[in-house]
């Protein structure tokens, strides 16, 4: 078995290998060779998917911290020349099977939000912000994919308008977000109305509730529903006063 595995060159027969070999309950010293030779092989490969094929083979070996950094880092490089949308998203989430730790882990979270800035479709865009949650985002992280992922409905993306505004709601959205929601094409989801809510002080989003002159309104008129205490973090402001239930 371990000497097929030396000789495998192809990612898919490699894993079945490794599977056959896991079955027979393996010696600690066989599954340090079979992590040695995945290594070997994960070099040399620049396929996203074989990367992510010989990753989950690598996982099944029990591998050492080591091991999986030194996967990491070769699937970090490979995201940094990704050019597609699909490929960032199988290798953002191979690293998070392997859990490495990488000597830079802003790295490849700079690189999805490189991509995002330059996606011509809302269905890439789509796409590299959910890569950007599987990487653990920090705040600039996802302050920068929101403005990105705003600037997209604003610009009339209509066919992915609902699936936008869902993705805004887990990037740290604010009250703020929400002021241009009539232009979107979609009315927020609640999800992005309760995240919005909870990020912001309570003046912040009253504001955005009942904005200016020049800002549509998410309700037309103050009320609450009936037998809610005024000061309940459960208010609901009454039906036909919102364009739809808004929690404050």
């Amino acid at each position: 078995m371990l000497d097929w595995l030396d000789d495998a060159t192809d990612p898919a027969l490699a894993h079945t290998l490794v599977e056959y070999l896991v079955s027979l309950s393996p010696k600690k010293d066989d599954k340090a060779w079979a992590r040695v030779r995945l290594l070997a092989l994960l070099a040399h490969v620049t396929v996203p998917q074989d990367a992510g094929v010989i990753a989950d083979a690598l996982v099944r070996l029990g591998p050492e911290q080591d091991d999986r950094d030194r996967a990491g880092i070769r699937v970090l490089a490979l995201l940094e020349v990704a050019a597609k949308p699909s490929d960032a998203l199988m290798l953002a989430e191979t690293l998070g099977w392997l859990r490495p730790q990488l000597p830079d882990p802003i790295r490849p979270r700079r690189r999805v939000l490189d991509l995002l800035a330059s996606a011509a479709e809302p269905s890439d865009a789509l796409m590299l912000g959910y890569v950007l949650r599987e990487l653990g985002p920090g705040p600039s992280d996802t302050a920068g994919a929101r403005a990105r992922v705003l600037n997209l409905l604003r610009a009339g993306s209509w066919s992915l308008a609902r699936e936008l505004a869902e993705l805004l709601a887990g990037l740290d959205p604010v009250a703020e977000d929400l002021l241009e929601w009539a232009s979107w094409g979609t009315v927020p989801p609640l999800a992005l109305l309760s995240a919005a809510r909870r990020n912001s002080p309570l003046q912040s989003w009253l504001d955005v509730l009942w904005p200016g002159p020049t800002a549509a309104p998410l309700c037309r008129r103050r009320g609450w529903r009936a037998g809610l205490p005024p000061t309940s973090a459960a208010q609901v402001v009454l039906a036909g006063g919102c364009q739809f239930p808004v929690m404050v």
